[in-house]
């Protein structure tokens, strides 16, 4: 990580523009909007052009402010037209200008981060202002409780429009509620599904069970199954290597037997499989980060990199206690900001992140083993945290008894029922099955 840049006044400071303005992000605002002409986006009736630093930004936004309320549907000869009748084409860079800022947009489907870091931006500035104003009025005339008024007014008037901006009006909103279940992504799992409809846009989902109850494994399995539905997934594994886990990918897909697989002892039939099986995988879009010193910094940065070139539907993460957490020493409160991280960052990019949990000892010290959510290992914050909680009970705890019959315990459930459903888990192939 890059050492922090050391001002030696705060001259210095402002004559920076790190934090009080970004191009890029001005730039992929503007040019979402451009690329989204045809469509209605909600955000453009939020946005204010003095959030833009950049003076011909903010006369970009104006245009395209006016051409999207002025018509129904909009494109750059409508904005071009605009900005000359606002006189202002020229003074913008002219055509070649909004062109650039089409072509440079990393994903419209970002629309809502690039609106983030302006707005906070622009706040920035607001704040930078208001410190100097207050050391402006110090050399005024006036007694010390009148310039604290003066400075309180400002700055409550900024926390009101910060904290105002998260406010919904229900009244104008409720038309874009539906119940519709295409918002859900289909998991593969029939029985998951009716019980939790999917994982939804901004979820924290935790499958947690005891060591080698097959948690990485239906982690992975739900991954493949989303992949094979044509969706893009990431995942971090800081159990296993990559390799490992592509391992046990092509010998699920190819019904073979991993140990065969690892003693070479296949028939010529599963050799074709597996290669099949490979086939398959090139298809398809499946991304591993194995990176064992895993923070959630790191985790942030990666989701970052991977949604400003291509569309991710889904982030698994095995397992949450593997994390590292430089910030506290105590487990319990590592534990549990790494936890609270993982449901904003669910939140922030609204995507469902799927993560793989440890459960305590206690669980084995009971008659029947069934666990229940107060097992989570390290933190109670997973389970406040967490919008499912699903638990993992293998019922062939009899090392003679291998049946591979599980429960799959939905012991939290945000969106319904609580309840368990039956799994078999079919060791060889390292994959679980409806019954």
């Amino acid at each position: 990580m890059p050492a922090l840049k050391r001002y030696e006044s705060r001259e210095a400071l402002r004559m920076t523009n790190d934090w009080q303005w970004s191009r890029e992000a001005e730039g992929a605002l503007l040019g979402s909007l451009i690329l989204l002409a045809d469509k209605p986006v909600a955000e453009i009736h939020e946005i204010k052009d003095e959030w833009f630093y950049l003076p011909e930004h903010q006369i970009i936004f104006r245009a395209i402010y006016t051409a999207a309320t002025r018509y129904t549907s909009w494109d750059l000869v409508i904005l071009r037209n605009t900005l000359k009748e606002m006189n202002a084409l020229e003074a913008v860079g002219g055509v070649e200008y909004l062109v650039k800022l089409g072509e440079a947009t990393p994903c419209t489907a970002n629309l809502g981060y690039y609106f983030d870091i302006v707005k906070s931006c622009y706040h920035k500035r607001r704040l930078a202002s208001i410190a100097d104003n207050t050391l402006n009025d110090l050399h005024q005339p006036g007694s010390v409780i009148e310039k604290v008024g003066h400075m309180h007014t400002a700055l409550q008037s900024l926390e009101q429009e910060i904290a105002g901006a998260g406010v919904i009006e229900v009244c104008k909103a409720i038309d874009t509620v539906d119940f519709s279940q295409e918002t859900f992504v289909s998991t593969g799992f029939d029985c998951i599904d009716r019980r939790i409809y999917g994982l939804g846009k901004g979820d924290m989902i935790v499958i947690a069970g005891r060591p080698s109850t097959g948690k990485s494994c239906l982690l992975l399995n739900i991954a493949t199954n989303m992949a094979s539905a044509g969706k893009h997934i990431l995942m971090f594994s800081l159990e296993m290597r990559a390799k490992q886990l592509m391992q046990r990918m092509l010998c699920t897909l190819a019904r073979v037997n991993l140990k065969d697989a690892l003693n070479n002892r296949l028939t010529k039939a599963q050799r074709a499989d597996l290669e099949y099986a490979k086939t398959w995988v090139r298809e398809h879009r499946l991304c591993i980060d194995d990176t064992p010193l895993l923070t959630p910094d790191r985790l942030r940065a990666q989701i970052t990199r991977f949604t400003r070139s291509e569309t991710v539907d889904a982030v698994f993460l095995d397992y949450l206690q593997l994390m590292q957490n430089p910030r506290y020493q105590k487990t319990y409160e590592k534990v549990s900001d790494i936890s609270r991280n993982i449901k904003i960052l669910a939140n922030e990019f609204n995507l469902p992140i799927v993560v793989a949990a440890q459960l305590n000892r206690q669980v084995d010290d009971r008659e029947d083993r069934r666990p229940r959510m107060s097992d989570l290992r390290d933190s109670g914050a997973i389970e406040q945290d967490a919008d499912i909680v699903m638990l993992l009970h293998r019922k062939d705890t009899d090392p003679e008894n291998t049946t591979g019959h599980t429960d799959l315990i939905t012991d939290k459930n945000r969106r319904g029922e609580i309840g368990a459903d039956p799994l078999v888990f079919l060791g060889p192939h390292t994959v679980f099955v409806e019954p």
